[in-house]
This record gives C-alpha cells, structure tokens and sequence, in this order.
C-alpha cells in the first residue's frame, strides 16, 4: 500500500466525528477515581494506531504480516478493554458512559480508538511537540 492508499483507508478517521468527544470524556473524568481513564485510553488509542499502521506496511502472506497481525489483535483487546472500561466506570460514577452502546462491533471500537489517537496527535502537533 502507498502513501495515497493509506490516506485514503485513514480518511473517514479524520472526517467522522466521534461517538464522544475526547474533550468531553476529559471533563466527565474529573475525579480522582477517573481521571486515569481517559490516559490509559489515549495510551492504548496510540498503541493501537501504531499497530494498525505497521500492520498495513507488512506485505500479504508474509510472516511478518501474520506477526503484525497477532500483534494488531492483542492490542486491539486491550484498547477494547480500556474503552470498556472507562464507560463502564463513568456509568458507576453517575455520568454517561452509555455513548458505548454505540460502538458494538470490534470495529466500531477500533476506529473510536483511532479517531483518538488522531486527536491526541493533533494535540500534540498544534503544542509543537512532534512537529
């Protein structure tokens, strides 16, 4: 896959908003109980996006595409579980955390995840760090 091909696959990331909003997962953790959520979720959010992009440079029927692959998956669980989690925690707290019933599919949390990391990102570029 190119340059071109992979701006493209990434795209829809960019251009789709998330089903809630990083800002706003920030301000509903604002406890001290919390507030390591959302952390732990742009960690794994990165991890994931890493994967992802690794996985897409390995050639097909490779070993090293089978490697990249089992790596994608365990970090797709775990990004899964951080997603979970954070939700799940929000709701025992008395915030939403029900925007999660909008992410049923592997999917559907792996672009979340990705759509995350982009933010982080662009965080990080706007700051200049990583510019």
């Amino acid at each position: 896959m190119h340059h071109g091909e992979m701006y493209e696959a990434v795209r829809p990331i960019e251009s789709k908003e998330p089903v809630i909003s990083l800002e706003r997962l920030e301000e509903y953790c604002d406890t001290e109980d919390l507030r390591k959520l959302p952390e732990d979720l742009k960690e794994q959010s990165i991890r994931y996006a890493e994967t992802v992009a690794n996985f897409m440079k390995t050639d097909v029927g490779t070993e090293d595409r089978a490697e990249a692959d089992a790596s994608r998956t365990r970090i797709h669980d775990a990004t899964m579980d951080a997603i979970n989690i954070l939700a799940r925690n929000l709701n025992k707290a008395g915030k939403d955390g029900t925007w999660v019933n909008e992410l049923p599919h592997r999917s559907d949390k792996g672009l979340f995840a990705l759509q995350i990391a982009f933010k982080v990102l662009r965080r990080e570029v706007e700051k200049g760090i990583g510019a």
